[in-house]
């Protein structure tokens, strides 16, 4: 009876080890099968990318640094231009060329600019006694197309920011400051965003400025227009609370 045992134990053993080789290797074979299909699909794209024109896949790979450009974007945008005649293909070129050699920062206002001076420092037209403060050159770009204000600039480049490493003499806050001294200016008008690093980079300024015969106004913020007041973050809420207008 023991042998009988034994035999059957073994039995059972062996064929439980015959059925795990066989499960196993029915995997091994589904995976080599994948692999080589993906193989496959590797190889056909990349001779899709050998296929195009060197020029063409260096100009794909620069299109790609930009932000909110992936490969296709990149793939549609250059064979775009390959439609382009000649002459807009060099009107093209010479643009980014330009923006290479001649795009510099203003040393008034920081603002980006061709000259030494950028065109709203130097008109007269524009020295009202006022400076609007912003964070980069898109900004003042958005607020001289609503065609409003018509006073001074100043581009801070970032705002304060402790966390990151990022400190007054590390964007041009100093510069700012130094430009209020010896100027004659009545207001700085602050237009960053509401944030955490925007509030300290106003608070800087502002503790900065005390002593001195000058105002320090910052744009409100608060709910936009149409906004449901249920999605709007606590954050917001906050300073819409606090900025509020008294009607009566």
């Amino acid at each position: 009876n023991t042998e009988k045992i034994s035999e059957n134990f073994m039995e059972i053993v062996s064929d439980n080890l015959n059925n795990t080789v066989v499960r196993q290797s029915e995997k091994y074979n589904e995976l080599s099968i994948q692999l080589e299909t993906m193989n496959g699909i590797l190889n056909r794209f990349n001779d899709g990318v050998d296929a195009l024109a060197l020029n063409i896949k260096d100009l794909m790979e620069c299109f790609e640094l930009l932000p909110g450009i992936g490969e296709k974007t990149a793939e549609r945008l250059s064979f775009s231009l390959i439609n382009f005649a000649k002459d807009k293909l060099t009107e093209f070129a010479d643009s980014i060329i330009g923006i290479r050699d001649n795009i510099k920062n203003c040393k008034i206002c920081n603002n980006i600019t061709d000259k030494d001076i950028c065109y709203i420092c130097e008109n007269r037209n524009r020295k009202n006694g006022t400076i609007f403060v912003v964070e980069n050159p898109k900004d003042v770009i958005l607020f001289e197309k609503l065609g409003i204000y018509k006073g001074e600039y100043h581009v801070l480049g970032g705002l304060i920011s402790p966390l990151d490493g990022i400190n007054p003499e590390d964007i041009s806050v100093d510069n700012l400051i130094e430009r209020i001294k010896n100027g004659k200016y009545t207001e700085i008008i602050v237009a960053l965003k509401p944030s955490v690093e925007g509030e300290t980079t106003v608070q800087y300024i502002k503790k900065m400025l005390e002593g001195y015969d000058i105002k320090v106004s910052k744009i409100a913020s608060g709910v936009p227009i149409g906004a449901e007041i249920e999605y709007i973050d606590p954050m917001t809420l906050e300073m819409a609370l606090e900025e509020r207008k008294y009607l009566s």
